[in-house]
């Protein structure tokens, strides 16, 4: 019941990135973000209440808190909602690339944690580009999509579903791995061909209505 309900949810929110991650960025975002904060406020309360996450009433009102609290945040704050899930992509694929290389667990978190603040400081400072988030939404929605598979069918438990996990399972599969690629290069090639949707950089103002012609400057 357990890996099935967070299979799914997993499921959902990979797909969500995959192919829809580079349109309607302010509602997926706030998506993504309950996702974090869903996971993160499993952790939290294992860590508080010394029990494996999903395993007792805590994990789970822990992890709802933190779903609630971080999907709002993320849909009220929209450069939060970029940070957070530029960040998120970011300590992803830094442990992905730890547990590659075969660092320790102490290491992996600590440079999946520096590709997230690095990933969170460049989207600050340059607005990332649509194309970059589109690619790193294709990828992490690939990855979630297939470490849910993996969880539905047996091949990892609800413990194992980090990029960790995951990239192991993968790695013993040339199927898996291909699944991960695959996958990727749809989202991606999705996105790219639906049409671009309003600049929504940094909140409201730099979105216009549908349709108005663009702005000019006063006096011309």
């Amino acid at each position: 019941m357990t890996a099935g309900v967070v299979g799914l949810v997993t499921l959902i929110a990979g797909a969500l990135f995959c192919f829809r991650g580079g349109a309607a960025l302010r509602a997926l975002l706030a998506v993504w973000g309950g996702f974090v904060g869903f996971v993160l406020g499993a952790e939290v309360a294992a860590s508080v209440t010394g029990q494996p996450p999903f395993t007792g009433p805590g994990g789970w009102i822990g992890a709802l808190l933190g779903a609630l609290f971080l999907g709002s945040l993320a849909y009220a704050f929209y450069a939060l909602a970029v940070v957070l899930s530029v960040g998120s992509m970011g300590f992803s694929l830094g442990a992905l690339l730890a547990a590659i290389l075969g660092a320790p667990d102490p290491w992996a978190g600590v440079i999946g944690l520096a590709a997230a603040i690095g990933l969170a400081v460049v989207a600050l400072a340059t607005e990332l580009p649509r194309l970059l988030l589109t690619v790193f939404a294709a990828v992490v929605g690939a990855v979630a999509m297939v470490g849910a598979l993996l969880l539905l069918f047996g091949r990892l438990g609800v413990g194992q579903l980090t990029p960790g996990g995951v990239w192991d399972a993968v790695a013993a599969s040339p199927w898996w791995a291909a699944a991960v690629v695959v996958l990727a290069v749809l989202g991606t090639i999705v996105q790219s061909r639906r049409p671009a949707v309003a600049d929504q950089r940094w909140g409201p103002r730099a979105s216009r209505t549908p349709g108005a012609p663009p702005r000019t400057p006063e006096g011309h």
